[in-house]
């Protein structure tokens, strides 16, 4: 007994070896790329809480907002 349904729904998952090699490809250039970017994410990260940086920014904004403000 045949099954149509079930030999195109394989066929349709075969891939040849060139779509397998460029997925393959494709999948590890992906990530490589995210563990670069989620390092660099890290190090980012760490540098503005190490140097402080929110609150220097935080004191900034504040003093512009001061100057900048007109008197009333």
């Amino acid at each position: 007994m045949a099954f149509p349904f079930l030999e195109a729904v394989i066929g349709f998952m075969i891939l040849n070896q060139e779509k397998f090699e460029k997925s393959r490809a494709y999948c590890l250039e992906k990530s490589n790329f995210h563990f670069v970017r989620d390092f660099v994410t890290i190090l980012t990260d760490s540098a503005i809480l190490f140097f402080r940086v929110l609150p220097w920014f935080w004191k900034k904004s504040g003093d512009f907002v001061v100057f900048s403000w007109p008197q009333c």
